[in-house]
């Protein structure tokens, strides 16, 4: 079943072991965390590191769904390289993106460079899968902002007629994460968190492509993005530079969540 109804530009999947076809296209799963698997099944792909990890976390919810996370991402990643998912190694970028270590030959002819990226918020799971190209996808759950003036904070280019204090609340709200969401999406692409160091720098990546998608879970609005690089289009720039809020945000909940879970495999 796929929960989008318009077109992203992705392959939508609903299994992790679904028959993936041309790797060369973008491939996406979107999942609940609370329905997917934690249990020992789960725990026995994990590798060490991402068990302590997961035991550490002080609430029985937050220790389900990592769990149900890290085991879905890896069974994902396995099927697709055919190896066992709890073979799978990691390694990081210098701003924490996540890729799969070098020396891990695939089984799948042809198949090199796998990219991979990952998102979640709440319950909801979003991973986008490709070969050869960067790609970046966010989600966000959305809801009503505590002080929706926060915008005051943004980078003026960044603000548009939709977050005026004039218009309504709740479109300010969507209006915000939508613009979130495409800007950490092109962060993720190019490899930098939103609290990276070098986020200064030019971008290494001249072309994208970039597309917001929205969808709605067990009552709950979800707004995302997903950007992948272009090797044949014309230049597209959309937010080059990670979206910061100043110390004037009263945004610090989402700021914090974003920079710790942004890269985390």
């Amino acid at each position: 079943m796929n929960w989008i109804e318009e077109d992203p530009g992705l392959v939508l999947h609903d299994r992790p072991d679904a028959q993936i076809g041309d790797l060369r296209r973008p491939h996406a799963w979107f999942c609940d965390l609370d329905e997917l698997d934690s249990g020992a099944s789960a725990l026995s792909v994990l590798s060490a590191t991402e068990r302590s990890r997961g035991m550490r976390l002080r609430h029985d919810q937050d220790r389900r769904r990592y769990v149900a996370r890290h085991a879905f991402v890896r069974r994902v990643l396995g099927a697709v390289l055919d190896r066992p998912p709890e073979s799978l190694v990691y390694r990081t970028g210098r701003c924490g993106k996540p890729y799969l270590s070098g020396g891990l030959e695939s089984k799948r002819e042809g198949l090199r460079f796998l990219n991979f990226s990952l998102s979640h918020s709440e319950n909801i799971l979003a991973l986008a899968v490709t070969s050869g190209r960067e790609l970046g996808i966010d989600v966000e759950v959305v809801q009503p902002l505590s002080d929706s003036l926060a915008i005051a904070a943004m980078p003026v280019e960044l603000v548009t007629p939709e977050l005026l204090p004039s218009r309504p609340a709740g479109e300010q709200d969507f209006t915000f994460y939508r613009l979130w969401t495409r800007n950490e999406a092109v962060a993720k692409m190019h490899g930098r968190g939103i609290d990276c160091r070098h986020t200064h720098e030019p971008p290494t990546i001249p072309r994208w492509i970039l597309r917001s998608f929205t969808f709605d879970r067990g009552g709950k609005q979800i707004v995302g993005a997903f950007a992948i690089e272009d090797l044949l289009g014309p230049p597209f720039y959309s937010f080059r530079a990670p979206l910061a809020f100043g110390r004037s945000s009263r945004l610090p909940h989402l700021r914090q969540r974003v920079a710790r879970i942004a890269f985390r495999a």
